[in-house]
């Protein structure tokens, strides 16, 4: 059975933590279970919307508070603005030992991107019924529609961040029904730490391309790492003044280079790094509020919480789906001054996003290549043969913003 994992344990790892000191690793172990266990984030993301929508519920009655969304009610809404993010990926033995977990084998790499300053544009009317609006960031002052493909990341070292969406949807009332598009772009550096094996062999790395090419990359050895990016939301936004509460399904689809950890026989594992076409469905609640601080300022949270309910991973070597169980969350929070046709936020913006996928009895499409966990020798593996994956990510995005609005 296809199962989802929030942290894993796999037979290289418990080869080496039994030479090295086992207890030791059973306590790391469990203590980055439990920080990242994806019940204890459901549980912790739900308690802060009940606390942030209790707090503002007994202020907004003593207050007279204006729309949270003036967007949503004006014939005309458009802003412009700045931000400024930090993109960071973390190999599995990178963020295993922010938890006290060292001396781990397996793929370690060193993400590099530098900041991204992108200029943010939106524009958004709303016609009786209807809603249509469009929003736009990018690094360049410029505008386009066609998107780079995954050819054109992998061979330009031109670092790049855009994000493009589209709006519509229909209101009644206090009621909305919405959908929106949303494509992004980024591109930036991996540059390879090679493959340490348990007896602290190190050797390079293979790495299969979107073509299904083999290649391998020594230490010290530099790639591009890049996203692309595209998201179809449909949502119900129900419109109190003070506060919005929505929910939704959204489809997601990206690509990008992985992290892929492979089985085939009992004792012969290893990772690769592997491009892969991942989508996966999700439902999704959002709140979004306004907290008075004096005057016209307030402070403004969006504090989403989303739910994987199916997921899919390909490439040219293989295609398996699964019917994960996963939380994430993607937010913000900001000082708002608010007048009747015009607002400035200054806030911060918050992303994570983390995968970790096991499939079982995976038969290969393609030839593969990959170290031995124990003494870094090469295993083949050749098409037609039933191997057991395990797909790792872990990505951060956060940042700061800066925008006015105007709407009449």
């Amino acid at each position: 059975m296809d199962k989802i994992f929030i942290i894993k344990v796999s037979l290289k790892y418990c080869r080496r933590v039994t030479i090295i000191n086992m207890l030791n690793f059973n306590r790391n172990y469990q203590v980055v279970r439990s920080l990242l266990n994806p019940g204890r984030t459901i549980a912790g993301t739900c308690a802060m919307l009940l606390f942030l929508v209790f707090t503002t519920s007994a202020y907004s009655q003593t207050k007279n508070m204006p729309d949270i969304a003036p967007e949503d009610s004006a014939w005309v809404y458009a802003y412009a603005g700045f931000g400024y993010y930090e993109w960071k990926m973390m190999s599995q033995n990178e963020y295993l030992s922010l938890f006290g977990v060292d001396d781990m084998s397996g793929i370690d790499f060193r993400h590099e991107a530098e900041p991204f300053v992108l200029k943010k544009y939106g524009v958004k009317a709303n016609i009786f019924l209807l809603s249509l609006g469009l929003d736009y960031f990018s690094d360049r002052f410029s505008f386009k529609t066609d998107f780079d493909n995954t050819r054109d990341l992998q061979q330009e070292n031109d670092r790049r961040s855009e994000q493009l969406k589209f709006l519509s949807g229909l209101r009644f009332g206090s009621w909305a029904f919405s959908a929106t598009a949303l494509f992004r772009d980024f591109n930036s550096v991996l540059t390879s730490r090679g493959y340490r094996a348990i007896n602290d062999t190190v050797v390079p790395v293979y790495y299969y391309d979107e073509d299904g090419g083999e290649s391998t990359l020594s230490q010290g050895e530099k790639i591009n790492w890049y996203t692309v990016f595209s998201e179809y939301e449909l949502k119900i936004d129900h419109n109190m003044r003070w506060m919005i509460f929505g929910f939704g399904l959204k489809y997601k689809e990206y690509e990008s280079p992985s992290v892929m950890d492979i089985s085939s026989d009992p004792g012969q594992d290893g990772s690769i790094l592997m491009y892969t076409r991942n989508r996966f469905v999700e439902l999704f609640f959002a709140s979004k509020a306004l907290y008075p601080i004096a005057g016209d300022f307030y402070w403004q949270y969006n504090v989403p919480l989303s739910l994987t309910v199916w997921c899919e991973v390909a490439n040219g070597h293989f295609s398996k789906k699964t019917l994960p169980l996963s939380a994430g969350s993607v937010g913000n929070i900001s000082l708002t001054y608010l007048l009747s046709h015009f607002k400035v936020e200054a806030g911060f913006d918050y992303a994570m996003y983390f995968t970790m996928l096991q499939f079982n009895n995976v038969k290969l499409k393609k030839d593969v290549n990959f170290n031995d966990s124990y003494d870094g020798t090469v295993v083949p593996v050749s098409a037609g043969s039933s191997v057991d994956l395990e797909f790792n990510r872990l990505e951060f995005f956060w940042g700061f913003y800066l925008h006015a609005s105007v709407f009449i």
